[in-house]
């Protein structure tokens, strides 16, 4: 079952939206593969809100992200964190059990 991963960025946390979406997540995506990431958003936060951008990564299952990221290339995208963020994002899990139509 897909999982979805939300990653909320604090307004001091200075996001690199132009290396996010240029160079770390095109490196996800080829390290990891489409089995295991099926897609991803980035989304711009009205500037009331206590965080910058949210970030949406659905992953194949949950167990198949824990277990990408335990391997080499895993690892290699969790060093890339520290190019394009100072503060690491509040991450929230989301696992669907059910949608209606259209959706």
């Amino acid at each position: 079952m897909p999982a979805t991963f939300t990653n909320l960025y604090d307004r001091d946390a200075e996001l690199d939206v132009d290396y996010y979406l240029n160079t770390h997540m095109p490196l996800v995506q080829k390290l990891l593969g489409p089995s295991v990431l099926i897609s991803w958003k980035l989304w711009k936060l009205p500037d009331d809100s206590p965080f910058s951008y949210e970030g949406e990564v659905i992953w194949a299952s949950i167990e198949a992200r824990e277990a990408a990221l335990k391997t080499k290339e895993g690892s290699q995208c969790k060093e890339d964190l520290k190019n394009f963020v100072k503060k690491p994002a509040m991450v929230f899990l989301r696992e669907l059990v059910g949608s209606g139509p259209n959706s």
